[in-house]
């Protein structure tokens, strides 16, 4: 899992939430959907701590990664998952997007992802604490 990063928020699950969609928000950044996991567990009688995944993205940047290669799109749109352990410990993870250039076909592109790779260790490291 060395594709995975993982933060520490020092905020509860819902100020990390707000953040993170006060961020996108503010970078105009678009959000496609968020998956409410526990939410759905609960629909089947089951517990789980919070957890929600947001797919996010730049349809102009994903369609150029698209375009040089088409499977990237299993990858798409951006994910970042923040979840709550059982000690109301709160994280952010998200997969490292500049290894995506050795998995597909995309070194062309790979500035790119480098630069998407910034982007969201930049937002991860606004929303971990509570700063303006």
């Amino acid at each position: 899992m060395e594709d995975l990063i993982i933060i520490k928020s020092e905020n509860n699950f819902e100020k990390t939430i707000e953040l993170l969609e006060r961020e996108l928000s503010e970078r105009k950044i678009d959000l496609f959907y968020v998956i409410d996991h526990k939410k759905n567990a609960e629909s089947v009688e089951m517990q789980m701590n919070n957890e929600k995944v947001f797919l996010f993205g730049s349809p102009k940047v994903g369609t150029l990664l698209m375009q040089t290669d088409p499977s990237i799109g299993i990858e798409l749109p951006l994910k970042i998952l923040i979840f709550e352990d059982g000690n109301k410990g709160v994280y952010i993870q998200y997969k490292d997007p500049k290894l995506l250039s050795q998995k597909y076909k995309v070194e062309a592109k790979a500035e790119l992802l480098e630069k998407t790779s910034a982007l969201l260790a930049d937002i991860s490291n606004k929303i971990k604490k509570d700063t303006p």
